[in-house]
């Protein structure tokens, strides 16, 4: 009989535990990896690295390796190593010490990138924000829409913006600044 309960004890327990990780599976490095579509939420602690398909919400959390994300990334006060968004990204009061990598949207308010930030879409905000180089990479087949990158609210770039396509423009607010060249466009001061 006492066995019995153990067992039902500890199946309990296991789905419990594997539902309130959204399915994810540790390893003994603090690797996160998750088999399914879902969600993770990462409160104030220190990881490894995140490879993620879904919705990640991180509030206080450093991750040391890489994050990788296919899905929706929701950021605040996050500590990243590097970061590979494939979907979309909102990043506040947060930082990325290495490269970066979007494809799709990223909206940065108070963050920091250390090493360049390459990005995949049409038009791309930063708000309070500071980068090294910025690549805004094609965003269509044929390489014909007009893409734009807007610096506003004290936001800087310490290096160059550089459009692959060529057909790009670049919004610098009064207070924003901008160190470097852009290639691929033109400057629009507002």
């Amino acid at each position: 009989m006492n066995k019995s309960i153990l067992s039902v004890s500890t199946l309990l327990f296991i789905a419990m535990t594997s539902y309130a990780h959204g399915n994810a599976r540790h390893n003994a490095h603090g690797h996160v990896r998750h088999n399914a579509h879902g969600k993770m939420y990462y409160g104030k602690q220190t990881v490894s690295s995140v490879d993620f398909a879904g919705k990640v919400t991180m509030d206080g959390t450093t991750v040391t390796g890489d994050t990788h994300i296919s899905g929706q990334l929701i950021a605040n006060d996050a500590h990243l190593n590097t970061l590979n968004i494939d979907g979309s990204g909102k990043l506040t009061q947060s930082d990325v010490k290495g490269k970066s990598s979007i494809q799709g949207s990223l909206k940065p308010n108070h963050a920091s990138f250390g090493d360049d930030l390459s990005v995949t879409a049409d038009n791309f905000i930063l708000t309070s924000t500071q980068t090294k180089n910025i690549i805004i990479n094609q965003s269509d087949s044929r390489c014909e829409k007009n893409q734009s990158v807007s610096l506003q609210q004290s936001s800087e770039v310490n290096g160059n913006i550089t459009f692959k396509c060529n057909h790009g423009t670049v919004y610098v607010s009064k207070d924003s600044k901008l160190g470097g060249r852009v290639i691929g466009g033109n400057v629009v001061s507002s």
